[in-house]
């Protein structure tokens, strides 16, 4: 569903990790004190222009990582239903 047909299957899979792991890396770097979905974004994916299809697959990549960290133990989330979600590393 994302182009043509690839070989190789067990190289993809490690490319997919490796890309996984230094989305995970540049968070555990940049979120120290309580920052907001859009500045992990940011720290994430710059001030690239993104059409609206992309920008939202990139949001959700962003709130999947900070989720994934705070299951880990390493964020912590704050959501008071009147702002947006932040997150602190631990």
């Amino acid at each position: 569903s994302h182009g043509d047909p690839f070989v190789h299957v067990e190289e993809r899979i490690a490319d997919i990790i490796r890309h996984h792991e230094h989305r995970l890396n540049q968070l555990r770097a940049y979120v120290h004190t309580w920052t907001t979905v859009y500045e992990a974004y940011l720290c994430l994916f710059g001030q690239k222009p993104l059409t609206v299809h992309d920008m939202s697959f990139a949001v959700g990549e962003t709130v999947a990582h900070l989720e994934y960290l705070v299951e880990k133990g390493e964020l912590e989330k704050e959501e008071n239903g009147e702002g947006p979600w932040l997150y602190r590393r631990l």
